[in-house]
């Protein structure tokens, strides 16, 4: 195992064989029409519910997904073919409404340079300001900021010795922010 989430109160194993649920005891049932190989990480959009997954893989069942798929809890979807390389363990996170994939990628299949992370806002793939020299194997998130960790020695020609951090600002209507409403 290289992963382990919990989503919709489900435990999900992320693994050489693709992915696993959790049934009891010491009863796990591989995932219908999942990742049918590596399955490195994966992280949770609580806002709108979905599980992304990364890893070394083709497919999903019989789509062809190239290492990034979303699961909604019923059914597997694409996020294109573009990204074409390996996402590492703990290269997938969710931040500020878009799923950040790292691993040994610079540049997707569709020509875009993203310098080994690719930001996907829900119908393409991005690229993100910080352009680190070689590849990215960890993300977490801490105090709002993305913090990116890897090989590379160099963030967009300025010296970083493997650790980084990224803040996407707020940048209006581009997705859904929950409100907190507080009445008294």
């Amino acid at each position: 195992a290289s992963s382990l989430i919990v989503f919709n109160d489900v435990l999900y194993l992320g693994g050489y064989s693709g992915m696993q649920k959790y049934l009891g005891g010491t009863s796990w049932e591989e995932m219908p029409d999942g990742p049918t190989n590596f399955v490195l990480d994966m992280d949770v959009d609580t806002f709108n519910n979905s599980l992304y997954v990364g890893g070394s893989f083709f497919y999903t069942g019989s789509m062809l997904t190239n290492s990034a798929a979303m699961y909604d809890g019923f059914e597997w979807h694409s996020m294109s073919t573009d990204l074409y390389g390996d996402v590492y363990e703990q290269g997938v996170k969710f931040y500020h409404g878009a799923a950040y994939y790292a691993g040994n990628f610079d540049t997707l299949a569709n020509g875009l340079d993203v310098n080994y992370v690719a930001r996907w806002n829900g119908t393409q793939w991005d690229s993100i300001t910080c352009k680190p020299n070689n590849a990215v194997e960890a993300l977490e998130v801490f105090r709002d900021t993305l913090f990116i960790g890897g090989y590379f020695t160099e963030v967009s020609g300025t010296p970083a010795a493997g650790i980084m951090k990224y803040f996407a600002p707020d940048t209006g209507c581009s997705y859904l922010q929950p409100l907190v409403q507080v009445y008294s």
